[in-house]
């Protein structure tokens, strides 16, 4: 059965990159014998987090054309720390554009024969063939925003228009928060239609510059805040697919 969870922003900037490593390295440290795969799937390099990848999207672009992908070889390159792989996305503009939502579910398939749990990085652009794919074959969707009025606004067409076509969203992340914007925890509920037992809050952390500048998560540095609020959402993941605390 797949074990599949796709991270979505609402808009560019949201940090849902950060957020789905971050999610990927907790559930990694939890449960230390399974394999745990993180996926960019929106195609844009976005390992920026985890620079000394050895697999991307870009580099297996011809065999998923081809439909003759070895995933053995795939999780030997992609191993990025014990029971942690990932895969990254491509590093030359374009060179994935012609990736359809098709091959993204060929690659998702493939990856839960041998995989745990997935988690996929799926961006803020509905136009990337991978994204896409990437929530049509997700378990449960966790949205990511935060709570500046533009985002929200884009939030608020994007819930909408997801819930029309009946995708699996499960969770709304509020990443970046502070107390001191003009939307409230309370007022973000209720304008993209969360119950508030249905969102997780991030607040912003001091170390997301030095984070972005060192090439590392947040969740890796000594950031308690950060990291409890991360494992709540990782935790929620667990319980979602069914996993005992091993």
């Amino acid at each position: 059965m797949k074990q599949i969870c796709t991270f979505f922003g609402m808009d560019h900037k949201c940090g849902s990159t950060m957020v789905a490593q971050s999610v990927a390295e907790s559930l990694a440290a939890k449960f230390q014998n399974r394999k745990i795969l993180l996926i960019h799937t929106e195609c844009d390099g976005n390992n920026i987090f985890s620079p000394n990848v050895g697999e991307s999207l870009e580099n297996i672009q011809p065999y998923l054309t081809e439909r003759l992908i070895d995933m053995g070889e795939i999780a030997e390159k992609s191993r990025y720390k014990d029971n942690l792989y990932i895969i990254g996305g491509n590093y030359k503009p374009g060179s994935t554009s012609n990736l359809s939502p098709e091959m993204s579910e060929y690659l998702l398939d493939a990856a839960a024969e041998l995989f745990d749990m997935i988690i996929c990085d799926s961006g803020a652009d509905l136009e990337h063939g991978m994204s896409l794919g990437s929530l049509f074959a997700a378990n449960h969707i966790y949205l990511v925003t935060t709570s500046s009025e533009a985002t929200v606004r884009k939030g608020e067409y994007s819930v909408s228009f997801f819930r029309q076509i009946n995708l699996p969203i499960t969770k709304l992340v509020v990443n970046k928060y502070s107390k001191r914007s003009v939307n409230s925890i309370d007022l973000i509920s209720e304008r993209l239609g969360f119950n508030k037992e249905n969102l997780f809050v991030v607040n912003e952390s001091d170390n997301g510059d030095r984070a972005e500048h060192e090439e590392r998560s947040i969740y890796s540095m000594k950031d308690s805040r950060f990291r409890k609020e991360i494992d709540r959402i990782a935790d929620d993941i667990a319980e979602r697919l069914s996993y005992a605390e091993l």
